[in-house]
């Protein structure tokens, strides 16, 4: 359904790379993802987001300094299965590339760094913290999966991040980041010479990382899955989390059926849904809900978040919504068109796409093939595979107040 110019290689370490060729994009983007991520098993948690953090760190200074000078943008981020390195420039290609594997494949710890480094992540975990949504959603996750990596908040606990040291970051790394979890991304409008001498200049940048071997999953872990009323007598918030009995090994298709959910959730608790109107009438919800779904390697849940001073009133209409959900085609339709639409809007965004190419290499996916499927997909399909998948599911609700059991 959509064609575009490809080359890829996967070197004797198992380190792969591909180079997107994107005709008359001045920019240009270069990434490593890692396939590892704060939901994955790590010796303390939050060590994969922190390491992120670390790998700026260069016993000359912070390495993004020297992005800065050849004009180039550098960011990173953690997400649940994968780290991504990546950085945007006009013009150094080599430098640039040069840079990104000094990054990513030099570390430097020691405890002059790491300490600064968890003072600026306790910022960062506190600034999410001032947000009551936080708690809401912290709790929802620790009742679905309990104190696991997918459990706990990315970014860990004061007293986690206090417990990194330099050692700790150093073994986790030699463990996390090796060869058969790496994948480089190029993306932009490059000469066939340049194409060979980024082939060339990846190889050599990659022929002393180790090997290593493939992430495996670990088993399946549910919390307590208890409802509960957290202390933020301030606050009006609540939340229901759905917390699935499968992991994305067990799917066929998990970008699939994730898309699938989320259209779910959407045609049952949007702005168009029945249960939206039932609770507006009711006057116990004034604005939409938030959703979200996910599918990763350690599980899979769902979280519907909003403001209600009568939570457990929405908690029994979003429960009526869940077990007894109700089909509609016309909208199923709309959805189809925008989520095919979003797929082409992706592509014309280098970073957004690259990022999506990256994660799709890592998981043996073919991201090409995803529009097709979509346009594929009938409304009976959607139907009775989002049903099917909704059967797996415990409900957990939490909302805020003076603390204890819903």
């Amino acid at each position: 359904m959509m064609n575009f110019d490809s080359q890829k290689q996967t070197f004797a370490n198992g380190f792969s790379m591909e180079v997107v060729s994107r005709p008359n994009f001045k920019e240009k983007f270069f990434g490593i993802m890692i396939d590892v991520g704060s939901s994955d098993v790590q010796p303390i948690s939050g060590m994969a987001h922190f390491l992120e953090h670390q790998l700026f760190n260069k016993a000359d200074g912070d390495l993004s300094l020297k992005f800065d000078q050849l004009g180039a943008s550098v960011n990173a981020y953690t997400a649940s299965n994968e780290t991504m390195f990546y950085a945007t420039s006009l013009n150094n290609t080599t430098k640039v590339i040069d840079l990104l594997f000094n990054l990513v494949c030099q570390p430097f710890f020691d405890e002059k760094t790491v300490a600064k480094e968890r003072g600026i992540v306790k910022q960062e975990l506190a600034m999410y913290q001032d947000d009551p949504k936080w708690w809401v959603i912290n709790e929802l996750k620790i009742q679905m999966f309990g104190k696991t990596p997918l459990g706990l908040d990315g970014l860990g606990s004061k007293t986690s991040i206090d417990s990194m040291t330099p050692k700790a970051l150093l073994d986790f790394y030699q463990q996390e980041y090796t060869a058969q979890k790496m994948h480089f991304i190029a993306v932009g409008d490059f000469s066939t010479t340049a194409i060979k001498q980024m082939f060339t200049q990846v190889k050599k940048l990659t022929k002393d990382v180790p090997a290593g071997g493939k992430f495996q999953s670990q088993a399946l872990q549910f919390g307590k899955l208890k409802d509960q009323e957290i202390v933020k007598p301030e606050s009006k918030l609540f939340g229901v989390g759905l917390a699935f009995d499968f992991q994305k090994a067990d799917l066929d298709d998990p970008s699939m059926d994730q898309a699938i959910l989320e259209m779910m959730l959407e045609m049952q608790f949007g702005g168009m849904s029945n249960f939206y109107q039932q609770a507006v009438i009711a006057k116990v919800i004034n604005d939409e809900v938030d959703y979200s779904m996910e599918i990763n390697r350690e599980g899979a849940f769902a979280m519907i978040v909003g403001i209600s001073s009568s939570p457990k009133q929405v908690f029994t209409l979003i429960d009526d919504t869940l077990s007894s959900p109700m089909p509609d085609e016309s909208q199923f339709n709309l959805m189809k068109k925008s989520w095919i639409s979003h797929y082409f809007r992706l592509y014309n965004d280098l970073s957004d796409w690259a990022i999506e190419l990256s994660e799709s290499a890592l998981d043996g996916e073919n991201l090409a093939d995803f529009a097709e499927k979509m346009n594929k997909l009938s409304f009976d399909q959607f139907w009775q595979r989002g049903c099917e998948l909704l059967e797996h599911s415990h409900i957990v609700h939490v909302n805020t107040g003076k603390g204890g059991k819903v």
